[in-house]
């Protein structure tokens, strides 16, 4: 189950990583046409914030996968890896609870701004309450999904059963 949550998290930021170099060649495309032809875009600006929107709401579990969120490094690299997954233990309740009451939050924003199919106020006015219904609280449950994953791993390493 452990490989799964894993794969899932591994395939997924992938794919959103994918998405900042379709966002480069729209803003690029934008700047040229901006400059060079003095016809900029109605749709470039609101699509890249849409996926950065997916890019951030998405790349949660990703990044717990490859431990890049931040964290105390000053103290943290210098214990043991048995002392390391004691600290993760230990924090582990604070990060459940924050995920839990964003998840609240940002169902509660998605259910709002699908009852008035929301757009944005810019450009071409593109819809964005998919984004907040299924986008967010999907990368939300993801995160949270490999936080349970980590959480089992620092499990089995604080009572000395390896990784």
């Amino acid at each position: 189950m452990l490989r799964l949550i894993d794969a899932i998290n591994e395939k997924i930021g992938s794919y959103a990583g994918l998405l900042l170099v379709v966002m480069t060649f729209m803003m690029t495309w934008e700047v040229v046409a901006r400059r060079l032809f003095n016809s900029p875009t109605s749709w470039a600006w609101p699509l890249c914030v849409q996926l950065q929107l997916v890019v951030a709401a998405l790349a949660g579990g990703y990044c717990m996968l490859h431990k890049a969120h931040v964290r105390m490094d000053v103290f943290y690299s210098r214990l043991s890896p048995k002392k390391q997954a004691i600290m993760d233990l230990a924090t582990f309740v604070f990060v459940l609870i924050f995920l839990g009451v964003a998840m609240w939050r940002a169902t509660e924003m998605g259910l709002l701004s699908f009852s008035v199919l929301e757009t944005t106020n810019v450009g071409f006015k593109p819809p964005i309450w998919h984004l907040k219904l299924i986008i967010v609280p999907l990368g939300i449950l993801l995160f949270l999904l490999q936080e349970i994953a980590e959480f089992i791993r620092n499990l089995r390493v604080a009572r000395g059963r390896g990784q």
